[in-house]
């Protein structure tokens, strides 16, 4: 008995650290996507200065702090990997996906 329960505590232990490193990566590549957007837009239309990656999570952080939060009404419906791959998905596909669809915009915003 006490196997099974060292094992649920190294589990734990597990996802908590995978969602902690998640967090973090997602605070990344969020500062990435928004320095990397920023770059593209605000800079040769506005003639502003660039922003590297540390003042784009700042900025991030600023805007979140001042932006009112919804959160969805709690549930246990699904399963922890169910919503494991929901944070994965929000914390790193997400700006991935904004930069992609920024990149679309300056292809016809800005032809060579």
């Amino acid at each position: 008995m006490e196997r099974d329960s060292r094992l649920k505590v190294v589990g734990c232990i597990g996802i908590v650290g995978f969602l902690v490193a998640t967090v973090i990566v997602g605070i990344i590549a969020d500062g990435w996507a928004i320095s990397v957007l920023w770059g593209w837009f605000a800079v040769p239309l506005f003639e502003l200065p660039s922003l590297s990656i540390a003042q784009s999570m700042g900025l991030s952080a600023l805007v979140a702090a001042l932006s009112p939060s919804h959160y969805p009404a709690t549930n246990d419906e699904g399963d922890t990997w169910d919503k494991i791959v929901r944070a994965v998905f929000y914390a790193i596909f997400l700006p991935l996906l904004r930069v992609l669809i920024g990149w679309i915009i300056v292809q016809f915003a800005f032809p060579i």
